[in-house]
């Protein structure tokens, strides 16, 4: 091929031999020191993962039915907002957005004539929901030492404080970005004298959620102890055989301190081969 005019041949072939050495690329292993604060979230069999999740549907089922049913006062004046928008945007209006936002108060409707189901007092729905209850729950177990001083009273506590979350679902398969949930496990083990179990659904758990409860989104569910019914014996059941979150740094304290070899792991990356080193 020859040279572009204007330029001498000597030029181009040593700037066609610098784009083809900089266009040459290699595999290389780095060592990297990974965190010892990186928790592992409990190993689920997945035809107990699929199980669980039947079981939770069939117990959120009529909660989902009254709230299609009897919505709030909240989720009515949603849907007017998002109908006003959608006519003024000329385009129909999608009846899986007249559901509410992420985080809700699944608690009794504000119809006086129906009232919720008995469920709905034993549910946290929602990420932020969830996790203000379990940090509620972790603050109560700290000793008095280590509680911080208010200089201002502190916050209320979410509805229903005095129950306990006996178990988390957490869509995580589902959840973009996966450290929305990274959380989870270590808020999960500090509560060790209430031992609350952390149990990863199967993918497209979040959406059949969903269309059960007729939210928007549903990326956790936090359900407390007390709750009655069949559904709710199997749910035990299989929740149980799921082994509670370890944390061995949350114990150094009480345990005797022993040395940790630190933990290298190597990393497959790809260098450019002029990349000189340093």
């Amino acid at each position: 091929m020859p040279p572009a005019q204007g330029i001498a041949p000597g030029i181009a072939r040593t700037h066609s031999a610098q784009a083809t050495k900089k266009d040459q690329k290699r595999t290389v292993f780095k060592a990297v020191l990974d965190s010892p604060y990186n928790v592992t979230w409990p190993v689920i069999d997945p035809a107990d993962q699929e199980r669980i999740l039947e079981l939770l549907c069939s117990l959120l089922q009529p909660l989902g039915d009254h709230r299609i049913l009897h919505p709030n006062k909240t989720s009515q004046i949603n849907r007017r907002k998002r109908r006003r928008a959608s006519k003024s945007q000329n385009t129909p209006a999608n009846p899986a957005s007249t559901n509410d936002a992420m985080d809700v108060d699944p608690g009794p409707s504000s119809s006086k004539a129906v009232e919720a189901p008995k469920i709905a007092n034993h549910l946290t729905m929602g990420i932020n929901s969830t996790t203000r209850h379990l940090e509620s729950q972790a603050r109560r177990l700290l000793p008095s030492t280590l509680k911080p001083p208010f200089s201002t009273p502190p916050p209320p506590p979410p509805p229903s404080s005095d129950r306990q979350i006996k178990y988390v679902f957490a869509c995580r398969s589902d959840i973009t970005p996966h450290h929305l949930l990274s959380h989870l496990p270590t808020l999960t083990a500090l509560l060790t004298t209430h031992t609350t179990r952390l149990v990863s659904l199967p993918r497209g758990a979040e959406a059949r959620l969903v269309q059960i409860l007729g939210l928007r989104r549903v990326g956790v569910i936090g359900l407390m102890d007390g709750v009655q019914g069949g559904e709710m014996e199997g749910l035990v059941r299989l929740c149980e055989k799921v082994h509670p979150m370890d944390v061995p740094w949350l114990k150094a304290g009480s345990e005797k301190v022993e040395y940790v070899q630190a933990n290298l792991k190597m990393v497959e990356t790809v260098v450019s081969s002029g990349k000189h080193r340093s």
